[in-house]
């Protein structure tokens, strides 16, 4: 077996006709500025590669195999010893108001799979365990609570389940039997039978008698019919109330009977979802579950079916609600004290794997029914990490975008554990990463540069254990530093109590850098979401309120640099008057890929077209026609300084300043890019091949370009994303210059290199 992954001659995006050797079963990182083509090689060259030969050997039709290799092929001349990848990129699109810790980490599919299997059913009312009762019983109750009462008796035979059911009404009508209730409404299937549509859940209630309730004996036939159709349930309507009736499952108190639970019943986005909340557990859209419950679910996003399942004396709501080291504890005493099955024996192992790496990925302070969108973007990261981790595949490559992204100095230092571990068990793994203390830590380390953009895509150097990287800060300023008396106070916030943060005060310094640190689960982002942001959206002396996090300008493919700059608009209106436009009757509309006038009639705009697969990520590549340009031929008959319109957005703001510069409103766009770093992007890049420390500075760059900026407040998470040390010194030269125009800003951060920027500085334990 190759111990090396060898790559000759890749050309991807910016490199320069690379060629390396990586090593198999190590730690290696790949570093270097923005830009400077560290994605292109890891994961825009290996990782597609790695994908696209998985789906070629597995012979599997995913995509129109004449296109295939043309989409997804990288650019280079060999690639040798390459293992199947699996991947976890910062473009991981936007997450559902229905997600929480426990579907990002998987760990709440198996509780669902427990509690149904093993759980104890518990009337919710009188909240002692259901018992079976027998059919003479069941006759006697519905004698007892139906007497001289007409009534329906139903046998459920299908709940809330996809499919067209075509045998099992044609078994119906056999039966003799000729009305059900489909999705609670009477048909009549022998006079006409219903299309079901096959892709919505469906409900089928066979309808075995209408009677009125005189004897016991009348009853007998009908309800053993029933119980017999619906395998052991039936259920009773009368004046549009249905009660259930179960042979297994009935309360000995008050007689009421429950559905046969499955493990949908237990999920928010299914069969359990709470009708009033929708799922996502809070009073209102948006709003975190565990600060605003919703009334009807108490915040749990489970409706309420009359049946509690019970472990112990806790039910799935509860354990869902504690944190994880909490319910890792209660499951290693019932693992302890309790007789158990083979199957829970299985479950209780899945469970444990899955404990173990969310423990080392210092999340064990979360609870699996938090929602997502109350997480920082570090904890969602490292939750799809333990997703990926926990699978524990052999022979693996696996590769990752910054997974210190919001880490502290000893949480790198678990997580190198965690990443060891998976190598001694024949695991590769291939990082970008900027994080002192973690390239220090690694096997070997690739450092590109030695700029970026054109002027990146080159390996400058190499280092592993015998030659441990060791990054130059000298380049850090340490003299930025103010004493914060000379600050002026702007808010304090007091008694601060909420999740796990309790602050006795926290004072705002206006022009002030504040930076608030702290290791995972220290309420970093509780702080600034829940009391800071709302504090200073009600002061009246905030101007403007921005919050600044990886993904506050979203990746998408329709928007390039340009659009994002607010100069797309202008520069259409000045190519639209030039004499060649003028002759030819194009107007600003023939410049625009958004209209019908402007776009390519092949790719409609897109400059690129798309393979769609079932089974991974649709697939793009170039199209023929316009050859990525995206407008129609006639659109680039025009020239200015010898440029149509689509070779003057390929270029840089470097490039551009001095051919259009002069005109309006460009010049500060464009200077503002450059003192950035980000002189070295094309007009035309679209948003989605920006990284997301390129796109954080991007924010920044447009209200640096606001004529009035004074009163404004930026809220940063983790600017250090995407930022190698070269980078966070342009961002820290950058706020400095905004905060004496009158801004201030609050930062979530742990890495080191921002303190010499800070004027106040907030350390959460």
């Amino acid at each position: 077996m190759d111990p090396w992954i060898r790559l000759t001659g890749a050309t991807e995006n910016n490199l320069k006709n690379l060629s390396l050797e990586i090593p198999k079963r190590q730690l290696i990182a790949f570093t270097g500025k923005s830009g400077s083509g560290k994605s292109s090689l890891v994961f825009d060259t290996l990782y597609i590669e790695s994908l696209r030969r998985f789906s070629e050997a597995s012979h599997i039709p995913l995509f129109y195999q004449s296109n295939y290799k043309k989409a997804v092929r990288p650019h280079f001349q060999s690639l040798t010893g390459l293992p199947p990848a699996l991947g976890l990129s910062q473009k991981q699109g936007v997450l559902g108001n229905l997600s929480t810790v426990g579907t990002l980490c998987g760990l709440v599919d198996l509780l669902r799979v427990y509690f149904v299997s093993f759980g104890i059913p518990t009337c919710s009312q009188c909240e002692i365990p259901l018992e079976s009762f027998s059919v003479t019983q069941i006759i006697e109750k519905i004698f007892k609570d139906y007497k001289d009462q007409k009534i329906s008796l139903l046998a459920p035979l299908i709940h809330k389940r996809k499919g067209s059911h075509g045998k099992l009404l044609e078994k119906i009508l056999e039966s003799g039997f000729s009305k059900i209730y489909l999705n609670d409404e009477i048909v009549d299937i022998q006079k006409q039978m219903p299309k079901i549509p096959s892709d919505t859940l469906n409900s089928i209630d066979v309808i075995i008698d209408r009677l009125q309730v005189k004897s016991t004996v009348s009853l007998e036939k009908s309800i053993v019919n029933a119980l017999d159709w619906g395998k052991g349930c039936l259920t009773v309507i009368q004046d549009d109330i249905k009660v259930y009736f179960n042979t297994k499952k009935t309360c000995p108190l008050c007689g009421q009977s429950a559905l046969s639970l499955d493990p949908r019943h237990l999920s928010h986005s299914s069969l359990g979802q709470c009708t009033s909340c929708h799922g996502t557990g809070s009073e209102e859209e948006d709003l975190p579950a565990d600060l605003y419950p919703c009334k009807s679910c108490k915040g749990s996003r489970i409706e309420d079916f009359g049946v509690r399942l019970l472990l112990g004396k806790y039910d799935f709501s509860y354990l869902n609600q504690q944190p994880i080291s909490q319910l890792r504890s209660f499951f290693e005493t019932l693992k302890k004290t309790a007789l158990l099955h083979p199957a829970q024996k299985k479950v209780f192992s899945e469970m444990e794997r899955i404990f173990n790496v969310l423990l080392d990925l210092n999340l064990d302070h979360l609870n699996l029914g938090r929602s997502a969108n109350s997480l920082s973007p570090s904890e969602i990261q490292r939750l799809r990490l333990s997703n990926l981790f926990s699978n524990q595949l052999q022979g693996m490559l696996y590769i990752l975008d910054e997974p210190c992204q919001g880490l502290t100095s000893l949480e790198v230092e678990n997580l190198i554990l965690l990443l060891q571990k998976m190598i001694k068990n024949g695991a590769s793994i291939l990082t970008v990463e900027h994080h002192p203390h973690f390239l220090k830590r690694c096997d070997g380390v690739f450092v590109l540069g030695p700029d970026a953009g054109k002027e990146g895509g080159y390996i400058t150097s190499i280092h592993t254990s015998q030659n441990p990287y060791s990054e130059n800060t000298s380049l850090i300023k340490t003299s930025f530093n103010q004493d914060k008396t000379k600050l002026a106070p702007f808010l304090e916030l007091k008694n601060i109590k909420i999740r796990n943060v309790s602050l006795k005060s926290f004072t705002l310094y206006e022009k002030g850098i504040h930076i608030i640190r702290g290791k995972s689960g220290s309420g970093k982002s509780t702080l600034l979401q829940e009391c800071i942001y709302p504090a200073l959206e009600k002061h009246e002396s905030v101007t403007s309120l921005q919050d600044i996090r990886p993904g506050s300008l979203k990746k998408t493919s329709h928007r390039v640099l340009a659009s994002v700059l607010g100069f797309l608009p202008l520069l259409r209106k000045f190519w639209a008057r030039l004499p060649m436009s003028q002759i030819l009757g194009l107007t600003d509309s023939h410049f625009s890929w958004s209209s019908s006038l402007g776009q390519c009639p092949s790719c409609k705009g897109k400059g690129y077209h798309q393979l769609i697969s079932k089974y991974s990520p649709p697939i793009e590549y170039e199209c023929p026609q316009c050859e990525g340009q995206r407008l129609h031929p006639q659109s680039l008959l025009t020239q200015y300084q010898g440029l149509h319109f689509f070779q003057m957005l390929q270029k840089n703001a470097q490039e551009a300043l001095p051919l259009i510069g002069h005109l309006p409103r460009f010049k500060t766009h464009l200077q503002n890019l450059v003192q950035f770093g980000l002189g070295y992007i094309p007009l035309s890049q679209t948003l989605s091949e920006l990284s997301g420390g390129e796109l954080q500075r991007l924010h920044l760059s447009q209200e640096l370009s606001q004529r009035k900026i004074d009163g404004r407040w930026y809220l940063l998470f983790h600017p250090s994303t995407g930022l190698h040390t070269h980078d966070i010194e342009i961002l820290g030269n950058l706020m400095k210059k905004l905060t004496t125009q009158g801004s201030s800003f609050v930062l979530i951060e742990n890495r080191e290199e921002f303190i010499p920027y800070a004027d106040i500085c907030l350390d959460l334990s």
